[in-house]
């Protein structure tokens, strides 16, 4: 390429550059029209793809909320057959929460003849293990059996996703050293149903973010199941 040595060589290089791109700037420039063009194609992309995104976001936090739940009763059934103790799950903390969801905690219990572990037993807390624990005392491992919690300070607020407990009254389940509930401690959960905000599902026939339910059976399994599905479908709820 040929240097330009002189400001008159340079003037002249200068406007042969723009002969050869009108309207632009430089090779590499944009002319105002063009821009015009790619912001409207950004802000109809964006028009069009937000209620998609919106919608996502909202089967996102159904299912997140979900996962939380179930972190909690599939511990209390799992530990329980590890420990050969029994366990509870319980929903705590409702007012303490500014979004209106509950908090769960898992506890343990070490039955014996004569302390059979109902809701009456001996159980751990978060920072004292349950009498009987086998590592009572321990510092170090086998460290005992503390309580179990989590927050749910993170979870979406009720005016977006809203928890129905099955039956209404209960807001704990207590397990055997087997994993199986035990039916003597009553009332137990037997459902935990999560919805979304009506405003998502404005034609309920075909919703755009399906509620999701955590359906415990007696053996103590927690699975999730759809509570729209129709009976014969695989992904619906036990009676």
């Amino acid at each position: 390429m040929r240097s330009i040595g002189s400001a008159a060589e340079f003037t002249a290089y200068a406007g042969r550059a723009r002969t050869a791109w009108p309207g632009r700037l430089g090779a590499a420039g944009f002319t105002l029209i063009e821009l015009v063009i790619a912001v409207s194609i950004i802000g109809i992309l964006l028009v069009v793809g937000m209620p998609s995104l919106s919608i996502w976001v909202a089967n996102a936090k159904v299912n997140s909320m979900a996962d939380f739940y179930l972190e909690g009763l599939r511990l209390a059934r799992n530990g329980a057959q590890q420990k050969s103790a029994a366990s509870r799950f319980r929903l705590t903390g409702l007012t303490l929460n500014a979004n209106g969801q509950y908090n769960w905690r898992v506890d343990w219990c070490f039955p014996t003849s004569t302390a059979p572990c109902d809701s009456t037993g001996s159980w751990s807390t978060t920072t004292v293990a349950a009498t009987g624990d086998p590592n009572y005392g321990h510092t170090t491992d086998p460290l005992p059996s503390l309580s179990v919690s989590r927050s749910a300070a993170s979870l979406p607020p009720t005016s977006n996703v809203s928890l129905t407990l099955t039956p209404g009254t209960a807001t704990a389940i207590y397990y055997n050293a087997q994993g199986w509930v035990n039916t003597g401690v009553q009332p137990f959960l037997r459902q935990l149903r999560i919805d979304p905000d009506a405003s998502y599902n404005p034609n309920p026939t075909t919703p755009n973010v399906r509620p999701v339910t955590i359906s415990i059976n007696l053996s103590g399994m927690a699975e999730r199941c759809d509570p729209l599905a129709a009976a014969a479908d695989s992904r619906a709820c036990s009676p």
